[in-house]
C-alpha cells in the first residue's frame, strides 16, 4: 500500500478544509516548500498536491509550484481545476507525473485525455451517495459502481475515491466505500477522507487498497507518518 501525504494549496499557502467547505479553514504553513521538504525527511516518496484555490474558481492557481516542489520529490500527483486537455498536459509538463482529474472526465473533454490515461488519475469524489464535481459544489446522478465501472471502460486503471464528507473531520474512513469499490479488480483504489489513525490507514490496507492520501490527522500530530511509513507502507 502506498501512503500519500496531502499538501492543499490555497493562495500558495498549505491550507486544510473541513469536509470542503472554503469558509472552514485551517492554514498550516506559508511555505509550501518548507511542508515539503518536512514531508520527505520524515520518509516520504510520493506527494499529492490540490490546488483547491484552481478547483474553487475552475483553473489552476497555484500550478507555478510545481517546479520547485519536483526538486523535492520525485513523484507528484496534482489536481485542482484541471476541466481543459490543456491544462492536464500543462501539469503534466511542469512537474506533475499524475494529474487528477474529476469534472473534465465525465464532459466531452474526456475523450481528450484518454491517450494519456495511464498519467491521469480521474478523481471519484462522492457526496451523498453521488458523484460530485467542480470542487464538491455539485453533484452529477451517477453514483461509485456506476462511475467505477465507466472508468475502467475508458482504459483508466487507477482512481483516487474521497468519501468527501468525512474529509478533514478524522472521523474513520468510509470503509463500506471502499469494500464495493475494491470489487472491482481491474482499478487501482486511492482512499481519501477521514483518516485520523494508523488503525484507519491499516483498515484500508486490510481491504486492499491502492493506496491512501493523509492530510489533517498528519498536520495535527494526530498521526506519525514515520510509524506509518514504516509498519503500512510497502516497499
Amino acid at each position: 500500500m502506498k501512503i500519500y501525504p496531502a499538501i492543499d494549496l490555497y493562495e500558495g499557502k498549505v491550507v486544510r478544509l473541513y469536509q470542503g467547505d472554503f469558509d472552514r479553514s485551517w492554514t498550516i504553513s506559508d511555505d509550501p516548500l518548507q511542508v515539503a521538504r518536512g514531508l520527505k525527511e520524515m520518509g516520504a516518496r510520493e506527494i499529492h498536491v490540490v490546488d483547491l484555490e484552481g478547483a474553487k474558481e475552475g483553473s489552476p492557481k497555484n500550478i507555478g509550484l510545481l517546479p520547485k516542489l519536483k526538486e523535492v520529490f520525485q513523484v507528484i500527483h496534482f489536481g485542482g481545476g484541471l476541466r481543459s486537455p490543456a491544462e492536464v498536459q500543462k501539469a503534466l509538463e511542469m512537474g506533475a507525473d499524475k494529474a487528477m482529474v474529476g469534472s473534465l472526465i465525465w464532459t466531452e473533454g474526456a475523450e481528450e485525455i484518454r491517450n494519456l490515461a495511464p498519467r491521469i488519475i480521474p478523481a471519484l469524489d462522492v457526496k451523498q451517495g453521488k458523484v460530485a464535481l467542480a470542487g464538491w459544489l455539485k453533484t452529477v446522478p451517477l453514483n461509485p459502481l456506476e462511475a467505477i465501472k465507466r472508468l475502467s471502460e475508458m482504459g483508466f486503471e487507477t482512481i483516487l475515491a474521497t468519501a468527501t464528507e468525512r474529509d478533514g473531520t478524522k472521523e474513520g474512513p468510509d470503509l463500506a466505500l471502499y469494500s464495493a469499490l475494491v470489487e472491482n479488480p481491474d482499478m487501482n483504489i486511492i482512499a481519501a477522507g477521514g483518516i485520523g489513525s494508523i488503525e484507519d490507514v491499516k483498515a484500508l490496507k486490510e481491504l486492499g487498497l491502492f493506496g491512501a492520501v493523509i492530510g489533517k490527522a498528519l498536520y495535527d500530530g494526530s498521526l506519525d507518518l514515520k510509524k506509518v511509513l514504516e509498519e503500512v507502507e510497502d516497499a
